[in-house]
This record gives structure tokens, C-alpha cells and sequence, in this order.
């Protein structure tokens, strides 16, 4: 009977044992720590390197500010409308609780359609007289329609 003998592989210099019958097998003694420490710094560098260049790019170019900042700015606008048919004992107090949102007024926009017998367009009116905003639209309707036409 052979003696196994170990010899070294010429491909992957590996040691190799063989014993004289078969054509050998690898034997594997570990793996390489600085082999296993390169793979694990090429793997940091692939994952994490974007990051960095968006952390650095990020301070270096800010062309909107914040999103905190930003926010204000995208509110909608807002239209409230207010349909009325002789109202004026309440229109006043509906005006001041629109007024008193908390929305930019500047964002806001009111139409009064007014279709009233009484005083009511006229109470609309010097309510935003003195006010720049919100705006106004106020519709004064002359023919009946609806049921008030009935």
C-alpha cells in the first residue's frame, strides 16, 4: 500500500494530499485574515461611499434650504364660498371665523354669492373694507333660481 504524501497544488498552492491511486484532493488550512479584512474594506467602501458623497455634497450645495423652510410655501390656496340668502344677522360672524383660521390669509379666497332682499352684500363689503386679505369675490345674484324661485 502507498503512503499518502502532501505536495503542494501547482494552480492554487494549496497543499494536496495524494495517495498515489487518485488524482488528489484539496485541503484547505483557513481562510486568509487579509484576504477576509480586504474583501470586508471593499464592501464598506462599496456601501457606504455614496452616503458620504451625499453628506458632503449636501453641506457644500443647498439650493432650496431646508424642508422645514420650504414648507410654508406649498400650502394650497383655498376658496371658500358662501352661499347667502338674507343672512345679515349672521354673515358677519361667519366672516370673522373664517378670518380667524389658523391658514395664511393670503392663501385664502372668499365668494359670497348673494342672492338677498336685505343688507347683506352691503355688510360683506365693509367687512373687507379695512381687510387686505383673504380676497374677495362677492356674486350678487338679481334672478331667483333654486328654491327660492318656487
Amino acid at each position: 500500500m502507498a503512503t499518502p504524501t502532501r505536495r503542494k497544488s501547482r494552480t492554487s498552492g494549496e497543499s494536496v494530499a495524494s495517495d498515489g491511486f487518485s488524482c488528489g484532493v484539496a485541503v484547505r488550512r483557513g481562510v486568509n485574515p487579509r484576504r477576509l479584512l480586504s474583501l470586508f474594506g471593499q464592501l464598506v467602501a462599496a456601501t457606504g461611499l455614496p452616503y458620504l458623497v451625499f453628506a458632503a455634497v449636501s453641506v457644500v450645495w443647498d439650493p432650496e434650504g431646508s424642508p422645514a423652510e420650504k414648507r410654508h410655501d406649498t400650502r394650497p390656496s383655498v376658496s371658500v364660498v358662501l352661499p347667502t340668502y338674507d343672512e345679515s344677522e349672521i354673515v358677519e360672524s361667519k366672516l370673522r371665523s373664517i378670518c380667524a383660521w389658523d391658514y395664511p390669509m393670503d392663501r385664502v379666497e372668499v365668494v359670497v354669492v348673494d342672492s338677498s332682499d336685505d343688507e347683506t352684500p352691503e355688510l360683506v363689503e365693509s367687512f373687507f373694507a379695512d381687510r387686505v386679505t383673504p380676497d374677495l369675490t362677492l356674486i350678487e345674484e338679481t334672478d331667483a333660481v333654486g328654491w327660492r324661485s318656487r
